[in-house]
């Protein structure tokens, strides 16, 4: 057998399967065509970090300012057909110049405003914008779009007029229009001219360029240093017309290092699929995989954005409940109206309901959010059983006067009761959130309290609107509305897996509200509060390791002894407070027999955000509180927190809604299982500061490398 005639057409084959291997193993993104890498700043890590979360904000974040400010000055220099350049006060970031403001000392005519970049007195335009004519005798104000570089400098070019000037500092001129120009020679005088702008930082802003739609967010991909391994990303903001974007990005399985830099990298096109394996908005899979299992709970602190859907809305001024048909127990038509002429009536000594199937049989249910509300009137103080809601289960009736709702065991009050007088007209509202059985109440428009103990899921029965049961006298219901949505209405949600979601205390109680990052919530320092789960939902905290996490900005201080809670777990696992006593900001827990606390010697102010973080180490029973990621405080304690009296969890109030109210914004709150290090809240300060990551430009993705493979082949 000739096994060299074998041989040829074997070596042959394994060529082509060698080069298309090696093809096909190229750009393992696809249609990824650009990316950015994001750097780590070695020097503000103080320890090696297994992982941590880094959040990375892209688009139009901080300002930007160049030039020297544009004010009457003492004299003016005539710039005609020449171009000038301050040498003031260079760009202190990269981004966009959006408003250019000029203090001419004659009229200036065909004005061109531009950004250089200087190598020694070499000047190259980097971007240029036609203002036109600018009037004298006072600071003129434009708004422009100028790229700019961090170290750039500010230039004017006029076809005629002058511009303010002081003796002192420098400026660059030369004749002609050169605000297109490239390395060109510019000669150098004494003065400060009145010519001034600010912007916006654009970190990552390429990708706005990119993307026309805020729901492109997931078109992206976000991989570790070797460009390849994909990080899960919890998507918080993402506004394509503001230009703005927030991502909470994983960094499980590798070092971010305190000798060098870290790098990342974001993949973006427009064309790819969306990466929902690894991207989502906050609260999805995807985003729930940024936290380790030693999160319990975090919240960015923004409002749900739930779609409604109206599943009815009636006056009843048809006067005709035909609609609502389902045998002898449907409601009359009634001339005692709220509003308008007609509503409907329940008649006296009867079960009458309105008991429209595709109304009343779905209300509710056991994967529901939802809203109905109704103007209602009596005409007795009802001393039997009879249901004005009931949606699934048993959540409201009119009883011996009182507005009540069932308990799993009985009837009881509303938490802030409130008495229905007969032949007195109320609107009530209510909000069920079936998923997770919570209640709200609303009579008059006045918030009347949230139950969480009626477990609405498991009474899927009948589901009513009217009275049913026992004997009754005349009831009138109008103006009856029903809404269904598909997420939670009032609430902020938690972005882990362990869905501890918090409650608020009513719509728009507290506010969402602009905070440090993207958004938060604004307390009123009044009432407002956010529930964070029942009594025992963070009692394992208590029994081991644990931190707590806030970012916090006062609007007013306390009063005089007075505190203000940010943070309250049961009232004794773990307190983070705003007080008085000092101007200080403390952490605490109650240990049983007395209160173990940390005050910090930072001293807060109004009007200024501030992050605080508290830990507690059980096995050298060791307390930790860091204000902005320093200034750490320690005190060693011997009894661990106490868990024994189960009170509610709340962010922004204690336990005891009518005391320890917080005045101003809470935002991004963090609660661990386990304590943080020192260089784990350092660094996390600085992510949420944004003072931590530095943005390259946008390059051109890597494709595949073709690998060349040579074969010689002898004849014999």
């Amino acid at each position: 057998m000739n096994f060299k005639r074998l041989l040829k057409p074997i070596l042959v084959i394994l060529a082509i399967l060698i080069l298309t291997l090696s093809v096909s193993a190229g750009d393992l993104f696809g249609t990824y065509d650009k990316r950015i890498k994001i750097t780590i700043d070695h020097t503000k890590i103080d320890a090696d970090l297994s992982w941590f979360p880094v959040t990375v904000f892209l688009g139009n974040y901080g300002d930007i300012d160049v030039g020297a400010e544009a004010i009457d000055r003492v004299a003016y220099v005539n710039i005609r057909n020449f171009t000038i350049i301050n040498k003031e006060n260079p760009a202190n970031a990269s981004g966009k110049i959006t408003s250019v403001e000029i203090y001419a000392g004659i009229d200036m005519e065909g004005v061109i405003a531009a950004t250089f970049s200087a190598d020694g007195d070499n000047l190259t335009a980097r971007d240029s914008y036609e203002i036109g004519s600018v009037t004298a005798g006072s600071k003129q104000t434009f708004t422009v779009d100028l790229d700019v570089e961090e170290g750039d400098y500010l230039g004017v070019y006029c076809t005629g007029g002058s511009i303010e000037k002081d003796s002192g500092g420098e400026y660059w001129y030369k004749k002609g229009n050169q605000t297109n120009c490239t390395n060109e020679g510019f000669s150098t005088t004494n003065g400060i001219i009145s010519l001034y702008a600010t912007g916006v930082i654009r970190q990552g802003g390429e990708v706005f360029t990119e993307f026309d739609a805020d729901e492109d967010f997931d078109r992206i991909a976000f991989t570790s240093s070797d460009g390849v391994t994909q990080l899960y990303a919890d998507c918080e903001l993402f506004d394509v017309s503001e230009n703005k974007a927030i991502y909470h990005v994983s960094k499980t399985g590798w070092t971010v290092s305190s000798s060098t830099d870290t790098d990342i990298y974001l993949y973006y096109d427009n064309t790819a699929d969306h990466n929902t394996t690894y991207i989502s908005k906050s609260g999805g899979t995807a985003a729930q995989s940024v936290w380790d299992s030693s999160f319990k709970a975090v919240y960015h602190m923004n409002d749900p954005d739930p779609t409604g859907t109206d599943e009815l809305d009636d006056g009843f001024e048809d006067n005709n409940l035909t609609e609502y048909t389902a045998g002898s127990d449907v409601a009359t038509a009634s001339d005692q109206a709220k509003t308008g002429t007609y509503s409907a009536k329940f008649a006296s000594d009867a079960s009458t309901v309105l008991a429209d199937a595709t109304l009343v049989r779905n209300v509710g249910g056991t994967t529901n959010y939802s809203i109905v509300e109704f103007d209602v009137r009596t005409s007795n103080a009802y001393t039997t059983g009879n249901y004005l809601v009931r949606q699934p289960g048993y959540v409201l009736r009119i009883y011996n006067n009182k507005f009540q709702y069932y308990n799993n065991i009985s009837w009881v009050d509303l938490p802030t009761s409130t008495a229905c007088s007969v032949n007195t007209w109320y609107h009530v509202k209510v909000y069920v959130d079936a998923v997770n059985d919570i209640a709200m109440y609303w009579i008059n428009e006045n918030y009347k309290g949230t139950v969480t103990n009626c477990t609405i899921a498991a009474h899927d029965g009948i589901k009513i609107i009217g009275v049913y049961g026992g004997t009754s006298a005349n009831t009138w219901i109008d103006n009856l509305k029903y809404t269904t949505y598909d997420a939670p209405v009032y609430r902020v949600a938690d972005s882990t897996s362990n869905a501890n979601h918090g409650t608020k205390k009513a719509s728009n109680e507290p506010i969402e509200a602009t905070g440090k990052v993207g958004q938060g919530q604004d307390f009123d320092g009044s009432d407002d509060g956010i529930c964070i789960g029942s009594n025992n939902t963070f009692d394992t905290l208590g029994g081991d390791n644990y931190t707590v996490e806030a970012i916090c900005k006062a609007d007013t201080l306390p009063s005089e002894s007075a505190i203000a809670i940010i943070v309250d777990l049961e009232g004794r696992i773990a307190r983070i407070e705003a007080n008085a006593a000092g101007s200080t900001w403390k952490y605490y827990y109650y240990d049983g027999g007395g209160y173990q606390l940390v005050t910090n010697n930072t001293n807060y102010t109004t009007g200024q955000y501030v992050y605080l973080a508290g830990g507690w180490d059980k096995a050298n029973t060791d307390m930790y509180f860091y204000v902005d990621g320093g200034n750490v405080q320690t005190a060693n304690e011997t009894g661990d927190p106490d868990v024994s009296q189960d009170r509610a969890n709340y962010l922004g109030r204690d336990f005891n809604s009518a005391t320890s109210i917080f005045d101003g914004i809470i935002d991004e709150v963090r609660l661990s299982a386990t304590l943080r290090s020192a260089a784990w809240i350092a660094a996390t300060y600085d992510s949420l500061w944004d003072t931590l990551l530095t943005y390259g430009s946008e390059e051109t993705s890597p494709t595949g490398e073709t690998t060349n493979v040579l074969f010689i082949f002898s004849n014999v």
